[in-house]
């Protein structure tokens, strides 16, 4: 589908940019799961079940890359090509970690 937002009695000419937007209606979206205990708004009754079920909360997923030192993190971009020490000192990338 694809939709013209135009003013009122609108012309177009030749090369002008006309504003439209194309939405695909034949395609399903990503599925996702809202079943998790971060969404729940805080409550009486929920810090009471928090409570009396308690567990050690962790995140699903982590990211290994920040477990390492911001020296070593520097030192595998140099080496895998993505940074040039250079043109980025070690004290630079430091100061933007």
């Amino acid at each position: 589908m694809v939709v013209f937002f135009t003013k009122e009695n609108s012309k177009f000419s030749q090369g002008q940019l006309v504003p439209f937007m194309e939405i695909p209606v034949n395609q399903e979206g990503e599925k996702v799961e809202l079943n998790d205990f971060q969404w729940w708004a805080p409550t009486e009754k929920w810090d009471q079940w928090l409570k009396a079920n308690p567990r050690e909360w962790k995140a699903e997923s982590e990211n290994p890359i920040f477990k390492k030192s911001t020296r070593e993190i520097f030192e595998s971009l140099v080496e895998d090509g993505k940074i040039n020490p250079s043109v980025v000192s070690f004290t630079e990338f430091s100061s933007l970690m």
